[in-house]
């Protein structure tokens, strides 16, 4: 804690969790089907929309680039809602506190 990330290896981190994500949109979204097995939604989805959920913490939102992202998080929201807000309360709250800090850094320059 408290040290710089080596931008070589935050580079090589995204990348890999871009290749995954243009994986997700364009394999497993894209199938015609509301959720990652089929039509009736399971566990996996909800896993998987937590997993998408991380990396917001550290500025990164799937949700804005890839659009079959964007509508199945919505989807996955909307049934476990309202306890997928519920569980992502802390998330948010590190997410919205960032924010809040890069505004602030821009409000100085």
């Amino acid at each position: 804690m408290g040290r710089q990330p080596d931008p070589k290896q935050v580079a090589g981190y995204e990348g890999r969790m871009i290749n995954c994500l243009d994986l997700f949109e364009t394999k497993w979204l894209s199938q015609g089907y509301l959720f990652l097995t089929g039509d009736n939604i399971t566990v996996a989805d909800l896993w998987a929309a937590c997993e998408i959920e991380q990396p917001r913490m550290a500025g990164f939102d799937a949700t804005l680039k890839y659009p079959n992202i964007a509508a199945w998080m919505q989807r996955v929201k909307a049934y476990f809602n309202p306890y997928y807000e519920e569980g992502h309360v802390i998330v948010n709250k590190i997410i919205k506190n960032n924010e809040e800090k890069q505004k602030q850094a821009k409000s100085k320059l």
